[in-house]
């Protein structure tokens, strides 16, 4: 098992399958975002799908792709469903900073401190367009 996988099987508290994501973590597309839903992370693949750099991403929101494919409610009901401890797993289309359209299978976990506070979320995402 690969450190990644360890990672969210020991820390997430509905651990998953990484067989679930339908992705290869090596070559996935990965975000991290605090509580709040800021970004605090993104790898190579999701700059290069996005077409913004790291530091263009760092402390925006998911607004920064927001594609007008959905209404925004969609993204504070799955803000609320990773509140609650619960994965989400869906598609969403986004949008890149060049104007151009992508889909990506996506797989969000949240991740909780000792007292219960929502610290963290992991996006794992496979580019479906």
């Amino acid at each position: 098992m690969k450190q990644a996988e360890r990672f969210i099987a020991k820390t997430s508290r509905n651990p998953i399958k990484i067989e679930e994501t339908k992705t290869n973590l090596d070559d996935c597309i990965l975000c991290k975002m605090d509580g709040t839903g800021r970004i605090t992370y993104v790898n190579e693949e999701f700059c290069s799908i996005s077409k913004f750099t790291k530091t263009e991403l760092i402390g925006q929101t998911y607004d920064i792709i927001y594609s007008g494919y959905y209404p925004r409610s969609y993204y504070q009901d799955i803000l609320e469903t990773l509140k609650r401890g619960k994965n989400w797993k869906g598609q969403m289309k986004n949008k890149a900073k060049d104007g151009s359209y992508y889909w990506v299978d996506t797989i969000a976990i949240p991740f909780f401190d000792e007292n219960n506070h929502l610290t963290e979320i992991v996006s794992l995402e496979h580019n479906i367009t």
